[in-house]
């Protein structure tokens, strides 16, 4: 398996199968269901519990203070992950070391180097802003400095300026299903 790297801002799309199928739990892989459509920090991350998921309906949603600035926070969790994520919200916290620690083994696990919580923060970002012909939500970037809970300054600086190949990185195994089907991971 090649390795791609994380220091750009966002990596492949294979990231979230890789990373769920290298989760050797529940509540592995419901932090990594967090990470992956929340883009939090490991602060908020630590703090939530069972009564941070809201049932509306038919859909799952994620509430939380983001810790730096309080600023009331959501997404949503598409309902097959609920499962995990539950497991991840009624297991005593893991501490922030612990968080860094576990992600970056099953990045390296699942074919990535350097990858952190924060790769998944930056991956929202991209993933928000992107142009849906793109695989994005085609979001302004003044939209996505709500969703995230941070300045219009940060999103500038971090990603107006970000190049084509600083978003695609095409160095990943052109079979990723085959490899994660016959891993025997828990998969998705």
């Amino acid at each position: 398996m090649s390795i791609a790297t994380t220091k750009f801002a966002i990596i492949d799309e294979n990231l979230f199968p890789r990373m769920m199928a290298e989760g050797r739990n529940d509540r592995e892989r419901g932090m990594i269901v967090i990470l992956y459509f929340s883009g939090m920090h490991v602060s908020s991350l630590i703090s939530l519990n069972a009564s941070n998921l809201k049932k509306a309906g038919s859909s799952y949603r994620l509430e939380w203070r983001r810790m730096k600035t309080a600023r009331a926070m959501s997404c949503t969790i598409p309902s097959k992950y609920v499962e995990p994520v539950t497991a991840f919200l009624v297991a005593k916290k893991p501490s922030r070391q612990y968080i860094h620690r576990i992600v970056k083994v099953m990045g390296s696990r699942a074919g990535y180097e350097d990858i952190s919580p924060m790769t998944f923060r930056h991956s929202r970002c991209v993933r928000a802003f992107l142009p849906k012909e793109q695989g994005g939500e085609g979001l302004p970037f003044f939209v996505v400095n709500q969703l995230m809970g941070c300045s219009m300054g940060v999103v500038m600086r971090n990603y107006a300026m970000m190049t084509d190949q600083q978003i695609h990185h095409d160095d990943s195994p052109e079979n990723d299903e085959e490899i994660l089907n016959s891993s025997g991971r828990f998969r998705y």
